[in-house]
């Protein structure tokens, strides 16, 4: 159970499951779908990212490491800009248009997290090479 309290795929999943619910529960928000698939695509992102990478935070490091992390920034600022267009309904961004920047922020966040674990998992090779020159 703390291993669980501990994964971002954790939080960021009931993240995602916590804004499906408040808005089931609170109706009458006007154009909600559109935003709500956007943040549901940016939430994912973040958890395939973050599942690539495959590395897991200790307590004494978790917030420092997701502060530092470029994959929850972007996904930060996906939501910034979901939010952004959801208060200034006259904002000059049609839904196509954040759409479309929702999944390039999400792609990024998706090759960041591969990037980083290709790069974790090439240094482990590496290291096992260099300890057994018979590989």
């Amino acid at each position: 159970m703390n291993e669980l309290l501990k994964s971002r795929k954790f939080w960021a999943a009931t993240i995602g499951l916590l804004v499906v619910i408040i808005t089931a529960i609170l109706p009458g928000f006007p154009d909600i779908e559109q935003p709500l698939t956007d943040v549901a695509l940016l939430v994912s992102a973040y958890i395939l990212g973050t599942a690539v990478e495959g590395r897991a935070l200790s307590a004494g490091i978790a917030l420092r490491g997701v502060l530092r992390s470029r994959k929850f920034w972007a996904a930060l600022a996906g939501v910034g800009v979901i939010l952004l267009r959801a208060a200034f309904p006259g904002f000059p961004l049609e839904d196509g248009q954040l759409t479309a920047i929702i999944i390039t922020l999400s792609a990024y966040i998706f090759g960041t997290g591969a990037e980083d674990g290709l790069i974790r998992l090439s240094t482990a090779w590496i290291g096992t090479k260099n300890e057994n020159p018979a590989i």
